[in-house]
């Protein structure tokens, strides 16, 4: 499965804005200050490839590959649907793009693009 699959699967589902969510990952990284020296999130209503998904940005105080898979996957267990979640993901030599997509059975969901360096 590549981000193009997970846009795809996204395109089926209601992915509206939703003031808890944006709540939640904020609470998430707040707390994260002793490994994040940063972060940036958005809301896109208007993608390139796909409307609705949040846009974050996160610079790590030390990146390695190893701390943020740890970070993203305490992430994911915290904000989480409960009855589907995908990603994929693309590393690059300074930085790793995850693309989280999280489900509900009754087609509500969420698709997040995170940027970790």
């Amino acid at each position: 499965m590549n981000k193009t699959d997970v846009f795809n699967l996204a395109k089926s589902l209601n992915c509206e804005y939703e003031i808890g969510l944006w709540s939640e990952i904020n609470s998430f990284f707040e707390y994260q200050e002793d490994n994040i020296s940063s972060f940036d999130l958005k809301f896109q209503k208007e993608g390139k490839v796909i409307n609705n998904y949040y846009s974050l940005d996160v610079n790590m105080k030390n990146f390695s590959y190893q701390a943020a898979q740890t970070l993203f996957h305490q992430l994911v267990q915290f904000i989480e649907y409960k009855s589907a979640t995908i990603y994929t993901q693309e590393k690059r030599a300074t930085d790793i793009t995850l693309y989280l997509l999280s489900a509900t059975s009754e087609n509500k969901g969420f698709l997040i693009q995170l940027k970790i360096q």
